[in-house]
């Protein structure tokens, strides 16, 4: 099955499914948990028609209080029924489920189920193709509202004690090279980033691109996220490279994603000024990074 994936028809007119097509399949291996008899992930498999080794261990599927709703979810996005999948998320809402947890424990690991089950062949490549399209679809529909929902609630846990003047002139360039695959973590920590009043930006585009739009947006932060060995030695070439460009305003550097956590001694070679693992604590440690740099502390 896997062999023939990349012979599979794209779905016409879902410009969203063209996206995470050619972005997130077939190397959805990249992003979804494989397990060994021990339950501990093992390392994630090469690219369906590729003979690239991914040696890259990769998380386990969030399983929290929501996780029934979330395989729900991804039978709903998997048989293509996008009003079911979004009228199931209104209900949790007005149940009292918050769009954080909408996020991080419904979206995220219906991908990951999703994904798992392609690699195991219980779905075929369009089917996953078609559940992870709308599950991105689920996840941009609610970003404005997680951002407004942020900014109604006082956001004073998430800003590191700066003072207002400080955090509205706050920026951070997202940004994730053309040959890496995985940008569904990578615009939830955007939006918790956007939430708490950054200004906020994700561009998807060669290094030389994305070199050039760092310096004309000037950002205080610039942000990776990386799952594999490979995508740290791109990482490598990109952040050197950045340095280079902005020595008159020297942005931070952060880089979070599972790398983070399975292959910590290779991100550590990076240098970066913050390496982080979730959204909460990229957002800290940003807000405390730069707070200090406005104090001449750091």
């Amino acid at each position: 099955m896997k062999a023939q994936a990349s012979n599979e028809q794209r779905a016409a007119g879902e410009p969203l499914l063209e996206l995470l097509l050619n972005e997130v399949v077939p190397r959805l291996a990249r992003l979804v948990p494989v397990a060994g008899p021990d339950g501990r992930p093992l390392a994630s498999p090469c690219a369906p028609g590729s003979s690239e080794q991914a040696t890259t261990p990769i998380p386990p599927p969030t399983r929290g209080p929501l996780f029934s709703h979330a395989l729900e979810l991804a039978q709903l996005c998997q048989q293509g029924d996008y009003d079911s999948a979004a009228r199931k998320i209104a209900g949790l809402r007005t149940g009292g489920v918050s769009l954080e947890a909408v996020f991080l424990q419904l979206i995220q690991p219906a991908a990951q189920h999703l994904g798992q089950a392609w690699l195991e062949d219980r779905l075929s490549f369009t089917d996953v193709t078609i559940g992870v399209g709308h599950l991105q679809r689920l996840l941009g529909a609610a970003l404005d509202d997680f951002i407004v929902e942020g900014n109604r609630h006082d956001l004073a846990p998430s800003t590191g004690g700066g003072s207002v003047e400080a955090i509205a002139t706050r920026s951070i360039f997202f940004c994730t090279p053309k040959n890496t695959h995985h940008r569904l973590g990578i615009q939830m920590v955007r939006a918790f980033f956007a939430r708490a009043g950054w200004r906020t930006r994700l561009v998807h585009d060669d290094e030389a691109s994305l070199v050039r739009q760092i310096v004309a947006m000037q950002p205080a932060l610039v942000g990776l996220s990386l799952s594999t060995d490979a995508d740290v030695r791109v990482a490598t070439g990109l952040i050197i490279r950045v340095r280079n460009a902005t020595r008159h305003f020297k942005p931070a550097i952060m880089v979070g994603g599972p790398a983070a956590v399975f292959i910590p001694a290779l991100v550590d070679k990076l240098e970066a000024d913050i390496v982080t693992v979730s959204p909460h604590d990229a957002l800290a440690q940003a807000d405390r990074l730069l707070t200090e740099r406005q104090l001449g502390t750091r």
